[in-house]
């Protein structure tokens, strides 16, 4: 029993000194903050934009096309979203491979179809082509501002500071 207990004692005075000497790192002060930038709102005349009225004005379209480009835009933003949402609720599903090949095609089919309406508006320019490349990043961006996610313009929700 003696030796038990001393081997207790040994193994506590061990935790104690290996605790005492373990080393902490140096505390690290929190960067420092950085001052808020104050903007300038937007003239009381000058109204923002809405985004897809700024997409059309960034890639030139018309302005006798702008209002149909809008709808269709909306459009298409919209069914873009639908499709997305379905495939990633069908990824979710444990399934073959044959049937995952036919959901990737369908979901191909549905987006080439989507994004079909906007050639009216689209010509084979440069901007045209790198909106055509980045068009479910925009409907994504699209369907987060107008959820509220985040702002369509930095100058729009940015209150100026007050002291």
């Amino acid at each position: 029993m003696k030796a038990a207990a001393w081997i207790g004692a040994a193994a506590l005075a061990g935790m104690l000194l290996a605790a005492g000497l373990r080393r902490r790192a140096p505390e690290i002060p929190p960067p420092a903050k950085k001052p808020p930038v104050v903007t300038a709102a937007p003239l009381p005349g000058a109204p923002v934009k809405e985004p897809v009225r700024r997409t059309a004005e960034r890639l030139k379209i018309r302005a006798e096309e702008v209002e149909a480009f809008v709808a269709a835009s909306r459009e298409v933003a919209s069914e873009l979203r639908r499709i997305q949402v379905q495939r990633q609720s069908e990824w979710s599903l444990d399934v073959d491979q044959e049937t995952r090949l036919e959901w990737e095609e369908r979901y191909d089919a549905d987006r080439r179809s989507a994004v079909a309406r906007l050639d009216p508006f689209l010509d084979g320019g440069e901007g045209h082509r790198a909106f055509r490349e980045q068009i479910e990043t925009w409907a994504a961006t699209l369907w987060a501002r107008e959820q509220g996610v985040y702002p369509s313009s930095k100058i729009e929700n940015r209150k100026p500071k007050t002291e």
